[in-house]
């Protein structure tokens, strides 16, 4: 099988979760057919004769997007007469020009969808009322024409359908973690790799720090847990619009000092920041997480490590902790109950052992990303079986 993967809007040099999800699908489909892969990036920096990157010829919002679509399109049309290209797959985007492909060649495009577009938009301010109307009305019109679609959540699945979409034709595959790299080390070893005292105990939030991921609550909570645990400290990793934000309100609360935030981090260290911790959270407010649900790497990646969880109560995120037996989930935007689980949980080491070794035997079993590109495979072959009937 040869396939086209399309992901104009993710930028292939930046290490952010949607090019870990991007990256990590791709490498895992690669052991079972040949990849061609179209991202945003420097023209001719790619490290791979199989990966194309396009950039913006006409870097003004909202134009930047378009041309930047216009180039892959151009690119994928080249691409698919040289290469025999067998099926398209695509995350989804503003313009989706694997589907407009896909119609010109005949070939099947399966296109995968990690969240509402219009409901990102809104939530990103970047976007005029105008716009939004235009955006979807343009994602109305072209999911329809996907032969298969792939969402990441329950959720997503639900809302295609609403609009008319037949549910047979939408899969959920949730996202996974990379159990190779994200796997347990000893927490003072990674402690002493990374520079942090090991007399404290750690939490720790790993991900962009955008204002959806609720972080602020995480802060607002520290001085009622800092009253019954003095020891703790706690890991910021990532970066994001809100950091600014988040280290005024650390020094408005007069806990600056418990904090480390730590900018980006290389993708491959990440995980000696989660296994110095001794929990990890994930306090997602409800606004744009509770419609659709969840499918957070985070989460996946805790769990990979043998961490215990504390957690927003939100669609996705509470079905993985209750299945994994692996973590506890909060009401969302409540920092007493919040500090009120972390207590308890780093009160009880037999419950934090436990829920570690849950955490891993889990994610190993039902949420490595070789389990999740083999499930895209199949899903391809069978709409490539169906397009040549």
């Amino acid at each position: 099988m040869k396939m086209l993967v399309v992901a104009p809007d993710i930028s292939y040099e930046t290490k952010n979760s949607n090019v870990i999800h991007l990256l990590e699908v791709v490498n895992n489909l690669e052991r079972y057919c040949d990849v061609y892969l179209i991202a945003r990036g420097k023209i001719n920096n790619n490290s791979s004769d199989n990966i194309y990157l396009v950039k913006e010829f006409l870097d003004i919002h909202p134009f930047r997007g378009l041309t930047r679509s216009i180039t892959s399109l151009v690119i994928g049309f080249n691409l698919i007469r040289k290469r025999n290209i067998d099926i398209i797959y695509e995350r989804h985007h503003v313009f989706d020009i694997g589907i407009i492909l896909s119609k010109v060649f005949k070939i099947p495009c399966v296109l995968e969808v990690n969240g509402i577009l219009i409901d990102e938009v809104k939530v990103s301010g970047s976007y005029g009322p105008t716009l939004q109307k235009a955006v979807y009305l343009i994602e109305n019109l072209l999911i329809r024409h996907a032969n298969c679609i792939i969402a990441v959540t329950p959720g997503i699945k639900d809302d295609f359908v609403k609009r008319g979409i037949d549910k047979k034709k939408v899969h959920v595959i949730p996202n996974g973690a990379n159990i190779d790299l994200f796997k347990p080390i000893n927490r003072d070893k990674s402690a002493e790799c990374i520079g942090l005292d090991k007399k404290y105990k750690y939490i720790c939030f790993v991900g962009n720090l955008a204002p959806w991921q609720g972080v602020e609550y995480l802060i607002k909570s520290t001085s009622m847990i800092l009253k019954r645990c003095p020891d703790v400290r706690f890991l910021i990793v990532g970066n994001g619009t809100m950091q600014g934000d988040l280290e005024a309100l650390a020094e408005e609360l007069g806990v600056p000092d418990k904090f480390i935030f730590t900018g980006v981090i290389p993708y491959e260290k990440v995980p000696l920041y989660i296994n110095a911790s001794d929990l990890c959270v994930a306090p997602f407010i409800v606004a744009r997480n509770a419609k659709i649900g969840l499918s957070p790497l985070k989460i996946y990646e805790y769990l990979a490590c043998g961490k215990p969880v504390v957690a927003s109560d939100i669609p996705g995120v509470s079905d993985i902790l209750k299945k994994s037996c692996g973590g506890i989930v909060v009401t969302p935007e409540a920092p007493r109950e919040l500090a009120d689980v972390i207590i308890k949980m780093l009160g009880n080491k037999d419950l934090l052992e436990e829920m570690g070794s849950n955490s891993r035997k889990y994610v190993v079993k039902n949420h490595s990303w070789s389990a999740v590109a083999e499930r895209i495979v199949t899903l391809c072959g069978d709409v490539i079986k169906v397009q040549k009937k």
